[in-house]
């Protein structure tokens, strides 16, 4: 029967392991994740950008004539 000591030891590797796998998991959630969800705001940034300079020029237009 293992004693209080061991249980201990071998709780501490098990927690040490699943830590090791949470680090893990947010690397690989930095490093792809939060990369794609950039180039996807920029993108939908320009399409904003573009549909506000259309419409203001829309608005100039059919104010001057």
């Amino acid at each position: 029967m293992p004693s209080q000591s061991q249980k201990n030891g071998e709780a501490i590797i098990r927690i040490e392991g699943e830590l090791k796998l949470l680090k893990q998991e947010i690397q690989h959630i930095r490093g792809n994740h939060i990369a794609h969800l950039e180039m996807r705001i920029s993108r939908m940034e320009k399409v904003m950008w573009t549909i506000c300079l259309i419409a203001t020029t829309h608005l100039l237009f059919t104010v001057l004539h």
